[in-house]
């Protein structure tokens, strides 16, 4: 079972339920989606976000298709960090 957080970025009109894929401890990032984007969620707070409204999966965060680096929301900023800390209900690879 995938985690979900939940928040929007710049640009959206409102907060979606985001699935996290898998995470390493090691990992320095964070993938998440929704049903119409993607996002790579760094620990710096900085993220890539998806352009595109229709869903494109990975391919998505390649800036050749408009994907474009915002500044992510504290909030899901915290929600991920939380995730991690609570141990074994986050799917650690």
């Amino acid at each position: 079972m995938f985690q979900r957080v939940q928040g929007k970025f710049k640009g959206m009109r409102s907060a979606k339920n985001w699935t996290v894929y898998p995470h390493s401890k090691e990992d320095q990032s964070w993938i998440i989606q929704t049903d119409n984007k993607i996002a790579k969620v760094f620990s710096n707070g900085k993220a890539i976000v998806s352009k595109t409204k229709k869903g494109i999966g990975f391919v998505g965060l390649s800036s050749m298709l408009g994907a474009v680096e915002l500044d992510a929301p504290i909030e899901i900023v915290n929600q991920l960090n939380e995730l991690l800390s609570t141990g074994p209900r986050v799917r650690i690879l």
